[in-house]
């Protein structure tokens, strides 16, 4: 006890434990802590315990966002590939575990149905794939002319492309043999 004799502040405990001290001094120094500070120990080991736990990955946040009729909700917002999607999902709770639930049963498909309503990538390959005639080949390396570059690239930007953007279909797995037999009635029905 000699070490924390006239020791008046907790800032006074902490330097003198910082000090080098003799082994027996440790014991009663952690004594008096307790003694004399005993919510200051208990908020120190409940930081200490929250930051010596390993923190999970788990590819959301949950944000709480006010609500009339519930007080509060949780929304979700998702990462993919490193980066925070810009947009957030309602979890219809205002429950810490059931939104938690939701997040990791429905991330999957949240996330593809998001990338897939803002890939738009399949307009520009359509549009620029006959724009350059030197790069257009048929299977066998044929070339194909510039007229009939011309005419693929005229029919696909005014016919195929506005289809495609009225049927909201941003991917190419969306493009179906039904969806194809859509596009070939319309053509008909334009001729007509």
């Amino acid at each position: 006890m000699s070490s924390l004799h006239g020791v008046s502040s907790l800032l006074d405990v902490i330097t003198t434990l910082k000090t080098p001290q003799q082994p027996e001094s440790v014991p009663i120094s952690r004594t008096f802590l307790a003694t004399e500070y005993p919510t200051v120990i208990k908020a120190i080991r409940l930081i200490d315990n929250f930051n010596t736990q390993p923190k999970r990955r788990k590819g959301f946040n949950l944000i709480k966002r006010e609500s009339k009729k519930h007080g509060y909700l949780y929304y979700v917002r998702y990462s993919h590939n490193g980066k925070m999607l810009p947009t957030k999902w309602n979890t219809r709770t205002n429950v810490l575990e059931d939104a938690e639930r939701f997040a990791v049963e429905n991330k999957t498909r949240l996330v593809e149905q998001y990338l897939r309503s803002h890939d738009v990538k399949i307009y520009d390959l359509l549009n620029d794939f006959f724009a350059d005639p030197s790069s257009a080949y048929l299977s066998g390396n044929v070339k194909l002319s510039e007229k009939v570059c011309r005419d693929y690239n005229l029919f696909i930007r005014n016919q195929f492309v506005p289809f495609l953007k009225g049927k909201r279909i941003k991917d190419f797995d969306s493009i179906t043999p039904h969806f194809l037999s859509d596009f070939l009635d319309t053509l008909r029905n334009a001729s007509k």
